[in-house]
């Protein structure tokens, strides 16, 4: 063990819950660092330990199936700033999705008339994929129908 780690017994590294946490951290200390760490944004140290996060997450109505959420997507990854959502919730909270409610049903008649999701990407300033995903149901479902 390096020294100044911390070393844990807890038998639950290879539960979902385990892989939200350790996700977290490494967002904040390595991968996609330029859009977590590089900003600013860590993890709590009351999470250094993952049975801290865990009781958190109990307490807090994680369940399988939902993700952590920053309610301030500015804000660092702590009690007071995080909740668990859907895959669909934490798809509209991204940085890179910058759009509103009121854009959806121009979005929806745009691609019934077969513009190119390409194009509105370029339009909305958002991805391809998040074209996609409205297309297909996987964000703003029920809206602008």
């Amino acid at each position: 063990m390096k020294v100044g780690t911390i070393c844990e017994r807890h038998g639950k590294s290879r539960t979902k819950l385990y892989y939200v946490w350790k996700s977290m951290k490494t967002r904040c200390n390595s991968t996609r660092y330029k859009h977590y760490g590089g900003r600013g944004i860590s993890v709590s140290k009351e999470w250094d330990r993952f049975t801290e996060f865990e009781k958190w997450a109990i307490a807090s109505g994680y369940k399988l199936g939902l993700e952590i959420d920053r309610i301030n997507n500015n804000g660092n990854y702590e009690p007071d700033n995080c909740r668990f959502v859907t895959h669909a919730e934490n798809n509209r909270n991204r940085g890179n999705h910058k759009l509103t409610v009121d854009a959806i049903p121009d979005i929806r008649r745009r691609l019934a008339l077969k513009e190119t999701h390409k194009s509105i990407a370029n339009l909305y300033k958002v991805d391809q994929s998040t074209i996609t995903d409205i297309n297909v149901g996987k964000l703003w479902v029920g809206v602008g129908l």
